[in-house]
């Protein structure tokens, strides 16, 4: 079982989430604020498998806190997820370039938060049997790190957000994706609900041909959704494009102006 730190200023939230967690036979350490957190992450052989953190605490802003954690060697490699009752999407945006892998919405069910750890620990496991060098690719430094080889280059970059329904879009998304082939240099990363795809030295034009082909893929995708059964259009996706320097050259401003134009998806014609 995983050894897991939970941060939580509200001492009713954070035993409640640490008690959810040790039901499921994992080790729980809480804290009350980031600055006990640090303390305990810096703790020479302590180990933590997962870090559970609401975005409000008493002594610092929730997404510094993330990133104060992921800029320190001991915590850059360690996986969190959020717990928050902010879900604005320029609040998950902000989560996920911050170096977060996921956010549980407040007030939440026992089952959802504890269904969410076991996805994140299971992806960790799974990453080093494989030997990564790290748990997962961080959306924010792959995004930032892309985004200044294209400033510095003079070359384009285009950030393509594939989403779908809640619980399940990033499994429809990767379902898609399966039936579409990208380059070797193209970078897709799993974000809330559905995926960001990365496209270097790809100019709008070029973004909408994949998008083009994401169409049809998705034209044929399964898993249907409820009540969409026998249908032939795409599976409950929206879809967005940003592209550099057209959009601008932040990189945390094109994922989300792309977030921003995620339209549902129509089946190409021929289709349906």
């Amino acid at each position: 079982m995983a050894r897991i730190l939970v941060v939580d200023g509200s001492i009713l939230d954070r035993k409640r989430a640490a008690a959810i967690l040790q039901a499921a036979g994992h080790t729980v350490v809480e804290a009350a604020s980031a600055a006990e957190a640090r303390r305990l992450l810096g703790r020479p052989g302590q180990h933590f498998h997962l870090l559970v953190t609401e975005l409000h605490l008493p002594d610092m802003d929730g997404l510094e806190f993330i990133r104060a954690v992921k800029a320190d060697p001991a915590g850059a490699s360690l996986p969190i997820l959020v717990v928050t009752p902010l879900q604005a999407r320029e609040v998950v945006i902000q989560t996920i370039l911050a170096g977060a892998e996921h956010m549980v919405a407040k007030p939440y069910a026992g089952e959802t938060l504890l269904r969410r750890a076991t996805e994140i620990l299971t992806s960790c496991s799974l990453a080093r049997e494989e030997g990564e060098a790290r748990i997962t690719w961080s959306l924010a430094e792959v995004l930032r790190r892309e985004t200044k080889r294209a400033v510095r280059t003079g070359q384009p970059l285009s950030v393509l957000v594939l989403r779908g329904p809640a619980g399940i879009g990033r499994q429809v998304a990767e379902a898609v994706l399966r039936r579409v082939q990208l380059r070797e240099t193209d970078l897709v990363i799993p974000i809330d609900d559905g995926v960001a795809i990365l496209l270097p030295d790809t100019d709008a034009a070029g973004a909408q041909a994949v998008a083009e082909r994401l169409r049809r893929g998705a034209a044929e995708a399964p898993p249907a959704l409820p009540g969409q059964e026998g249908t032939a259009g795409p599976p409950g996706l929206a879809m967005g494009i940003a592209t550099l320097p057209e959009d601008g050259r932040d990189a945390e401003a094109l994922l989300w102006l792309a977030v921003r134009r995620a339209r549902p998806m129509v089946a190409p014609e021929g289709r349906g």
